[in-house]
């Protein structure tokens, strides 16, 4: 969708979204094609934006800002040109996650040029679908208590350990935009994304604000533990050292505010600030932390929210997050 241009100004950005109707969980992708800027004060404008590290290219959601990355142009069809000042335009990507404790409605979508303030804006509606999610009532083993990944202010140390790790932006794109993700183990699925938990006895009511951030697989300890895509290892945590919860865990980091926690290791077999590619073993399977028995939990984090990682690891390039 876009604009026409006003008298002597720009047209408005082309802006393309993977789906305007989103179920809790998913993860919309917004394609921006943003015009080159015309010699003169525009141009001037956005060059020292660009200097004070500003993208050519504002998005918003309901008032609040989305981090926008480059796409480079091998990104696949309807690239649009590099992401540079030398093509006729460039696209820009927005990726934006939904929960479980996403408000069922409308959305606002707002981009804009901050180079160009008097210039075009493109508005878009979003919205944003209820899904039903499951509950289940566990018990973990005595003085263990379960991860609040939702890291409130005033959580545990290791919850804002975590947290400050889901801040962490890398503006590169690391893994491969021509496969899907894939399952970091082998095992079948134990429990799925978004489920809400019960922790005690019969009777206890859902634990306020939480829900499975991940998804599980059930596998015998020592069992590879895979990365689901390339990029590089951004934490590397131990049990013994300030993670009760998580346990060995190994986080990475792909690029772009997309980031994969893999919980309740045995051990590690990577360090901190490695590349990894896709597949590679980056730890052995247990049941470290908070956990009833040897299993892998899955956490896919989109700007630091944790989305479902179902639709990363299917589809097509022009279907699924992965590809665009």
């Amino acid at each position: 969708m876009g604009a026409p241009p006003p008298a002597g100004g720009l047209r408005a950005p082309a802006v393309l979204l993977s789906t305007r109707r989103p179920r809790q969980g998913e993860t919309v992708v917004v394609l921006v094609a943003v015009p080159r800027a015309p010699p003169g004060p525009r141009r001037a404008a956005r060059r020292a934006l660009a200097a004070l590290g500003v993208p050519p290219v504002l998005v918003s959601l309901a008032g609040r800002p989305v981090p926008v990355f480059p796409r480079p142009a091998d990104s696949g069809a309807g690239g649009g040109g590099a992401a540079g000042d030398g093509g006729g335009h460039e696209v820009w990507r927005a990726l934006v996650p939904t929960t479980p404790l996403t408000v069922p409605g409308p959305r606002a979508l707002c981009v804009a040029l901050p180079w160009d303030p008097l210039g075009p804006r493109v508005r878009a509606e979003l919205e944003v679908h209820e899904r039903a999610f499951p509950c289940e009532r566990i018990e973990l083993p005595a003085g263990k208590s379960p991860l609040d990944l939702g890291a409130r202010p005033g959580g545990s140390s290791e919850a804002r350990r975590l947290a400050r790790w889901r801040r962490a932006r890398t503006r590169a794109r690391l893994w491969a935009p021509t496969q899907p993700f894939r399952a970091p183990a082998a095992g079948p699925v134990t429990t799925g994304y978004g489920v809400r938990r019960m922790f005690g006895p019969e009777g206890a009511a859902p634990l306020d604000g939480y829900f499975h951030r991940g998804v599980d697989f059930g596998c015998p300890s020592g069992s590879p533990a895979l990365a689901p895509a390339a990029g590089r290892v951004s934490l590397v945590g131990r049990e013994e050292a300030g993670f009760p919860s998580a346990g060995n865990c190994v986080g990475l980091d792909h690029g772009q505010g997309v980031q994969s926690l893999l919980l309740h290791l045995e051990a590690a077999c990577v360090e901190e600030g490695q590349p990894v590619s896709a597949g590679q073993v980056v730890g052995r399977v247990g049941s470290s932390g908070a956990s009833t028995g040897p299993h892998l939990h899955w956490g896919l984090f989109v700007a630091g929210e944790s989305v479902d990682p179902a639709p990363w690891l299917a589809g097509t390039p022009r279907s699924s997050p992965w590809g665009t």
